[in-house]
């Protein structure tokens, strides 16, 4: 995380940050991915089911998430 924000840092606001994840145990990691301030971050869950979609309504962030096939 901490390279993925001082990599970022200088960017103007102005600028959307996307982020794209896969084949992780991101209900492990979930809060970590939160702090790394993305605008957007794709999440590749086709492994996993609605696993990682059931995680992240317990986050208290107000993010929103989609599944896709």
């Amino acid at each position: 995380m901490n390279a993925f924000r001082l990599s970022t840092a200088g960017v103007s606001d102005a600028t959307q940050i996307h982020t794209h994840m896969c084949y992780s145990e991101f209900n492990d990691v979930i809060r970590v991915i939160e702090k790394m301030d993305a605008d957007v971050v794709s999440i590749e869950s086709a492994r996993s089911g609605s696993e990682l979609l059931e995680g992240s309504r317990s986050t208290a962030t107000p993010t929103r998430s989609g599944g896709c096939l």
